[in-house]
């Protein structure tokens, strides 16, 4: 390969040509010099620098010709744009070069609607970096310069993703420029962006109070869109995130409590599944009762996602100002005590141990005839386990549908230590194993067991120095069989 098609030699007397990297010559590709005086702001060097041709583009470009780079003969002009095809105030704008903004606007009006790669226009860039100054800059010199149908576009126009320019500044929560924008153009808190969601959701996400306040509190809140992703609006998020936000959008809305997602979850399942009290409260609070009754596309209650994440407090308290959601079942026909206890939670099984209004969901089966203990026990959650057996409320002799006690699926726990340590725990606490004929027994796990892993054990136990444990594993083991 000949080098000098790629790097010219000093010999050579033609200007190198560079076509845009887009694949299109419609545009000039931007001058270092110009670039670097826009990114710093010097607007006097930028007047310079375009001066001389401020008021057209050269033929060459606007006929898709190659475009001629500065210091090689040709000359920078105001519609020259990088690589992302970002005009000069689209880079001031995202510098928040006030003046320079001014100056472009008043001398090249047509930057004002122009867009990028991404389809963002300078307000965009503006609103990205928070510059509220710009922001107000843009959008008064636009009333000033454009006409209507244009002015509508640059202040509602939407990007590549479908973004506005409130959007933009709403998910990266800078207040300033949200301010600016709601007071400028207040009807865009009423927008929605290409994927549904709107600026007040994309506020709350950025978890910035005081960007939600701008929204809530502004001129248009009551049509303000709470619309997010999955027919979540803004409340689902909130209350992840603060309860002074939940308290601004209760303010603003309080029919968002009441309404579900996609998934038919309420903002009070999130809620309960992050087990904030204070939060629960205020939802419960601008409600109506059924709320805490709603159930999401797995029959999943708020009571159900608080024992499933291990709040007990959420638990309690969803239990005091609602107790009759205890009897609650999901799609499987499982109380909020099989999800404790099937997840572990430790806390919650003791709280229902302790109070006699839950009594009846220590031995409640579920479709398949589980109790909790059964669920426990496939789980080998040995925490529980010990809790319930410890509880003579728990009936360990109940059969499921196949006709399986609790202690009968030791063997669907996993691993070998684990199958020993519930069998002594049901052989201490007397729990009883379904009657087994001689034929299933013959077929068992346990004569199917690998020598080398009984004689593991075997040699675990005697090192233990209790005869006593030795020997009541065996008979476990035995009995088992």
């Amino acid at each position: 390969m000949n080098p000098n098609k790629i790097f010219p030699t000093s010999t050579q007397t033609e200007p190198m040509e560079l076509r845009h990297p887009s694949g299109k010559d419609e545009s000039l590709f931007m001058c270092s010099e110009l670039y670097i005086a826009a990114f710093k702001g010097r607007t006097q060097e930028v007047a310079g620098l375009t001066g001389r041709n401020s008021s057209s583009t050269p033929a060459a470009a606007r006929n898709g010709g190659p475009a001629k780079v500065a210091g090689h003969g040709g000359r920078c002009t105001a519609h020259e744009v990088t690589a992302e095809r970002n005009t000069v105030l689209h880079i001031a704008a995202g510098q928040g070069h006030g003046d320079l903004i001014a100056k472009l606007c008043y001398s090249h009006s047509s930057l004002l609607s122009a867009v990028n790669r991404a389809l963002d226009t300078p307000l965009h860039s503006a609103a990205r970096a928070g510059h509220a100054d710009a922001v107000e800059t843009i959008v008064r010199l636009a009333r000033a310069n454009v006409e209507e149908d244009a002015l509508r576009g640059i202040l509602r126009g939407k990007n590549e993703a479908g973004d506005t320019a409130l959007d933009v500044a709403a998910r990266h929560g800078h207040l300033a420029a949200v301010e600016t924008l709601v007071k400028l153009a207040p009807e865009l808190v009423a927008e929605t962006n290409g994927a549904g969601v709107s600026a007040l959701y994309l506020a709350v996400m950025s978890g910035s109070v005081d960007a939600v306040r701008a929204i809530v509190v502004s001129v248009s809140h009551r049509d303000a869109s709470a619309a997010g992703p999955a027919s979540q609006n803004a409340l689902h998020a909130a209350v992840l995130q603060s309860s002074e936000m939940v308290a601004l959008l209760l303010q603003l809305r309080p029919a968002l409590a009441g309404t579900v997602d996609a998934n038919k979850s309420s903002p009070l399942h999130f809620a309960a599944s992050d087990g904030d009290c204070l939060i629960i409260e205020a939802l419960l609070a601008h409600s109506p009762p059924s709320t805490v009754y709603l159930q999401d596309n797995d029959g999943i209650s708020a009571l159900h996602a608080a024992a499933l994440m291990g709040h007990v407090a959420a638990v309690r308290l969803l239990l005091r100002l609602y107790p009759a959601c205890a009897d609650i079942r999901d799609d499987r026909g499982r109380s909020f005590l099989h999800s404790a206890a099937m997840k572990g939670r430790s806390s919650i099984v003791s709280h229902v141990i302790k109070n006699k209004m839950l009594e009846h969901l220590m031995n409640s089966q579920d479709r398949e005839g589980n109790t909790p203990l059964h669920l426990a026990v496939v789980a080998g959650e040995h925490k529980v386990i010990s809790k319930l057996l410890a509880c003579k409320k728990v009936h360990s002799h109940v059969m499921n549908n196949d006709g399986r006690t609790p202690a009968d699926l030791i063997q669907d726990s996993t691993g070998f230590y684990s199958m020993v340590r519930l069998v002594v725990k049901f052989y201490v606490n007397g729990a009883p194993f379904r009657p087994r004929p001689y034929r299933e027994m013959e077929g068992s796990e346990y004569h199917e067991m690998a020598g080398d892993d009984i004689e593991k054990s075997r040699n675990c136990l005697h090192s233990s120095g209790d005869g006593r444990l030795l020997g009541s594993v065996q008979c476990a083991w035995i009995i088992w069989i």
